[in-house]
């Protein structure tokens, strides 16, 4: 429970500055993967009536954050930033108490897996259950992540250079939600608000559900706080981004997927003859994608049966 953490002079700072009497309900905000802290310290200094916690692995970074949330430039030490060393999913499973988190932040500049998502037929299994390779965001620790969310508002928001790591993380969602429904659903941000909708990963085994990838700037729009006249505060997403870091990354392109807690269903998807995209590749209807994972299992089966009678 987070509110136990931050300094009661945070609330009461955050309370003068918004001219109001009470010290509940504050936003609390994680990201994952923090790196030095750029863009946690600069989120927590812009947005005094939030809490923050970054969550980094490498115990040298944690330092640094932990460092920077005291020399920020600030007028005092950041009251509302908390810095976690952790293990992601192990963190979000047995710290996080379940409802708790407004937002779930991923800045991912250099993800480890570079170009996995670039084969269809690899996001094709995925999002129909299959292995996933490794890496921060499995569908193990978003389902963590999506049960420490506020059921009402909470949102998990990643942000990425990488199209082939976006599109995996989508198929991913897309695995998730198959095996939980109702747990997630995609933000819609519709068309005024600077993001343009780039691909839709459906639910290949149930009813519709779909997951976008978008592509934009972040701000407000998805709770990355603006800073006017900084000139020194960007982040290291934004300094990797600009240098176009990792051979696969977009100089000039920023990948956005939203996800919400709760449900929601498109009736447009529900006819027998509905297709939808997956990775670029128009794919067929429920019962034919069944059809196409049975044969899939089936030849799964006589490869295994073939080389037990070859090594005997």
């Amino acid at each position: 429970d987070f509110s136990k953490v931050f300094s009661k002079n945070s609330v009461q700072m955050a309370d003068k500055k918004m001219d109001r009497g009470r010290t509940t309900g504050r936003p609390l905000n994680i990201e994952l993967g923090a790196g030095f802290g750029d863009w946690a310290v600069l989120q927590a200094r812009s947005n005094p009536s939030s809490d923050y916690v970054a969550v980094e692995l490498r115990s040298d970074r944690v330092w640094q954050i932990f460092a920077r949330s005291f020399l920020c430039n600030s007028a005092s030490p950041l009251h509302n930033l908390c810095s976690v060393g952790s293990e992601c999913g192990s963190f979000l499973r047995d710290r996080v108490k379940p409802g708790t988190v407004t937002k779930l932040f991923v800045n991912h500049p250099e993800p480890p897996t570079q170009t996995f998502g670039a084969n269809a037929s690899n996001l094709e299994q995925i999002a129909e259950g299959g292995e996933e390779p490794a890496h921060m965001l499995n569908s193990q620790t978003l389902l963590s992540a999506a049960q420490c969310l506020d059921e009402a508002t909470g949102e998990i928001v990643i942000v990425t250079d990488n199209q082939c790591y976006a599109r995996l993380i989508c198929c991913t969602f897309v695995k998730l939600v198959n095996l939980r429904p109702g747990l997630l659903r995609s933000k819609d941000f519709g068309v005024q608000s600077g993001m343009r909708r780039i691909e839709v990963f459906p639910r290949l085994l149930r009813e519709s559900q779909t997951v976008y990838l978008y592509e934009g700037k972040p701000g407000d729009s998805i709770g990355h706080k603006a800073v006017q006249n900084q000139t020194n505060g960007s982040s290291y997403f934004d300094r990797l981004w600009r240098s176009g870091a990792g051979a696969h990354a977009q100089a000039k392109k920023r990948f956005i997927i939203v996800m919400q807690r709760g449900s929601t269903h498109d009736p447009k998807n529900r006819s027998g003859n509905a297709t939808a995209k997956v990775g670029g590749k128009a794919r067929k209807n429920q019962k034919k994608s069944e059809a196409k994972q049975k044969r899939r299992n089936e030849r799964r089966l006589l490869k295994r049966s073939q080389n037990a009678q070859a090594q005997t």
